[in-house]
C-alpha cells in the first residue's frame, strides 16, 4: 500500500479512455426525378418517380418527401415515403407518397420539390430537387 506524507493510504485509480468515433451520416443524392403530368385538376394525386443513389461506403437507408408550393407560396407536403436501403454506389427507384390535389386549392402554377433524407441521422436532408412551375392546377 502506498501512503501519503501524512501516512494516509493513497488510492490509485486506473483510468480507461474510451474514444467514441461519431457515426457518419449517410451520403446520397437524387439522380433523376420524373415529374407527374404538368396539367392537373382537382382530385388528382401527384406522385413523382425518383432515382436515388447511395454515395457512401456502407449500405444506407433513405426516405424521400414530395412537396408542392401553391401560387400563394404555401408548401403542401405528402407524408414521407417508406425507408429504402441501398447498397454503396447503387441506384434505386423510390416513390414518395403523393400529394392530393383538391377542388379548394388555388388555381395556377405550382413548384414541385423532392427531398432526400438520411434515415439514420433523424431526417438529415441529403439532397433536394425543385422544379418551378412544375404543375398547373386548373
Amino acid at each position: 500500500m502506498i501512503r501519503s506524507e501524512r501516512n494516509w493510504p493513497v488510492i490509485l485509480m486506473a483510468m480507461t479512455l474510451l474514444v467514441i468515433q461519431p457515426v457518419e451520416c449517410s451520403s446520397g443524392s437524387i439522380i433523376s426525378v420524373e415529374w407527374p403530368d404538368s396539367q392537373v385538376i382537382g382530385s388528382d394525386t401527384l406522385i413523382p418517380w425518383v432515382i436515388v443513389r447511395n454515395d457512401g461506403a456502407l449500405p444506407a437507408s433513405f426516405f424521400i418527401r414530395f412537396s408542392i408550393r401553391d401560387p400563394n407560396n404555401k408548401w403542401i407536403s405528402g407524408a414521407c415515403s417508406t425507408t429504402t436501403t441501398i447498397k454503396p454506389g447503387k441506384e434505386e427507384p423510390m416513390w414518395p407518397n403523393g400529394v392530393q390535389i383538391t377542388q379548394s386549392m388555388p388555381r395556377g402554377e405550382y413548384t414541385g420539390r423532392v427531398t432526400l433524407f438520411s434515415d439514420y441521422c433523424s431526417g438529415y436532408v441529403l439532397d433536394e430537387v425543385k422544379k418551378p412551375n412544375a404543375f398547373e392546377v386548373f
